[in-house]
Order: structure tokens, then sequence, then C-alpha cells
């Protein structure tokens, strides 16, 4: 089952000529996390195999491609956003996050050991049960 493990707050874009965006995200470490926090180590481990295939969804739909990742840290996405009705609704401020999910492989206690990345997502609000996604320990 994916869970939200990350949140990632939309801090600029810049306009394209081709009429898409890239999209500027920083990390967000509100305290205390919802469900268990996730290591700025361990999402570092999961971020190459997610980056083999980096697609952003909206909302969380599957069926909703809306662009690439083009970098991915802990503490910073950025993204390609191609689809013309996700760049208004960036451009517009009704997205302002983009969330990051995946399967957890391992947990010790509230504490993320391992996980499989296998999505990004822009958001119009966090999803309530997100984990956090850069502790305040390592980052």
């Amino acid at each position: 089952m994916n869970e939200q493990v990350g949140e990632f707050e939309i801090t600029g874009w810049s306009e394209q000529p081709d009429d898409t965006i890239t999209v500027y995200a920083k990390g967000v470490t509100p305290s205390p996390p919802f469900n268990g926090t996730i290591t700025a180590h361990v999402l570092r481990r999961a971020i190459p195999r997610y980056m083999r295939l980096p697609c952003v969804r909206e909302m969380h739909d599957a069926s909703r491609a809306v662009g690439k990742m083009l970098k991915f840290s802990p503490l910073m996405l950025v993204a390609h956003i191609v689809d013309p009705i996700a760049v208004q609704k960036v451009k517009r401020g009704v997205y302002t996050r983009l969330e990051i999910g995946g399967r957890v492989r391992k947990r010790d206690d509230r504490v993320i050991q391992d996980i499989d990345l296998t999505e990004v997502s822009l958001v119009d609000r966090i999803d309530g049960s997100c984990l956090r996604a850069v502790s305040e320990i390592e980052a």
C-alpha cells in the first residue's frame, strides 16, 4: 500500500518558451510529524530508483501524468510541468505543494527505514496523513 511520505512547498516557477513551466519546491518539516518521519538519508537512498521513471502526477491520480522530475533531493524538487491545465493551476496558486509517496518497506516505530518511492504529485493541499519528508535530525 502506498503512503504519502513527504511534502514540498512550491516556492516559485519559471515559464519556458513552449508554454510549459519549471516548478521549484522546498522540503517542509512541520513538527510534530503526523504518522512518522523519513530521514534525509533514507530518502537519498530511494531517489535513484524513482528517477529512472520520474513522472509527476496530478492529485495522486495515476492516470494523470502532468510532467517529469528534473531534480530530486531531500530538500528540493524541480519539476517540468507540461500539461496546460496543471500549468495554469500552478500559476494561479491552486496547486501549492508537491507530495511524494511510496511503499514503505521497513518502519521502526515511527521512523521509516526503507521505502520504494512511486510518485510525486502536484496537490492543492497536504494529505492529513502525510508523513514528513526531511527529519529535523538529518536535514
